[in-house]
């Protein structure tokens, strides 16, 4: 390689022409033989190229956590007890749900009993392992 300026021979390492003292800028060399510039072109597109890398990796990390995100399910809402019959017990919702058996006449409140009665013997029988002597003589809940 040749001096810009005045056309001296250089070498490989020189920062400045050796024959003129002029600063040789473009043609710096690494130790290894490789230009300066083409070394730093290098590190930036490593650079450039690791940080789509890691904004692509955030992003598609950020994908994965939104869609497996679960919605919050509404609990069920329960159904009001009634009685098997002519005389069955209208019982609201609000009533069955909270336990609120206060407003009910004597008969409404039979019914009412004698259906929880029912769906709990009824329950009883479908579980493996239950006696039918597990229950109270009478066929009462146990309350």
């Amino acid at each position: 390689m040749n001096c810009s300026k005045c056309g001296a021979p250089l070498p490989a390492t020189a920062r400045f022409c050796p024959a003129c003292a002029a600063p040789v800028a473009g043609n710096l060399r690494a130790p290894g033989g490789t230009d300066q510039s083409a070394l730093e072109a290098r590190r930036r597109r490593i650079a450039i190229v690791g940080g789509i890398g890691a904004a692509v990796a955030v992003a598609i990390v950020a994908a994965f956590m939104n869609l497996n995100r679960t919605q919050p399910v509404a609990p069920p809402t329960p159904q009001p007890a009634q009685a098997s019959g002519a005389d069955s017990a209208k019982v609201t919702p609000a009533q069955a749900a909270g336990f609120d058996w206060s407003g009910l006449d004597p008969e409404q409140l039979q019914a009412a009993r004698a259906a929880l009665d029912e769906a709990i013997a009824k329950e009883e029988q479908t579980r493996p392992g239950n006696s039918k002597a597990a229950r109270p003589p009478n066929g009462q809940s146990a309350r």
